[in-house]
């Protein structure tokens, strides 16, 4: 969600530069460089690879953020003061996929298995969930406007077999 906030402040940006942005504005709001340099130095004093991971893993779970923003800010840290970069090896993204996909992502956490709502339920979770004037202010639009489910798909990011299900239910 910090990185989706990155592009809402920078909608000037486009490609590559605005994915930096967002990358870079999401490192820093959740794992500012103080954090980050105690990071770097906790796990740069840790003796093995294995042990360095084992207290990247400590952070991550105390901070309850991605060791991989964790490690991107240190190394960042350290680029910044000219320190060597920490190198974990070549399994360390393969066991930060792991231990990200030990926590449920947002959707899952609040509105449940999402595949089996319908365009109705889902609304309704959503709107419970975020009390969001969001799915209103989007069927007013779709009635006035009369636009198809292309521009629910483009708004919502969702495939569009569940775009048209959307718009269905809102129009």
């Amino acid at each position: 969600m910090a990185h989706e906030l990155g592009h809402c402040l920078s909608p000037s940006l486009a490609g590559e530069d605005a994915e930096d942005f967002a990358d870079g504005f999401a490192g820093a709001l959740l794992f500012p460089k103080d954090k980050a340099k105690q990071a770097y130095q906790e796990i740069l004093a840790q003796p093995t690879n294995s042990k360095k991971i084992e207290c990247l893993k400590r952070i991550a779970v105390k901070e309850l953020i991605s060791p991989n923003t964790i490690y991107i800010q240190a190394n960042a840290y350290a680029e910044a003061h000219d320190l060597p970069k920490l190198e974990l090896g070549s399994g360390l993204y393969g066991w930060i996929t792991k231990f990200n996909q030990s926590y449920k992502n947002l959707s899952a956490a609040l509105l449940g298995d999402v595949s089996q709502l319908n365009a109705r339920d889902y609304i309704k979770k959503t709107e419970d969930s975020f009390e969001t004037p969001f799915f209103d202010t989007l069927r007013h639009y779709l009635k006035q406007t009369d636009k198809g489910a292309g521009i629910v798909q483009s708004v919502t990011d969702m495939p569009l077999l569940d775009a048209q299900s959307m718009h269905a239910e809102l129009t």
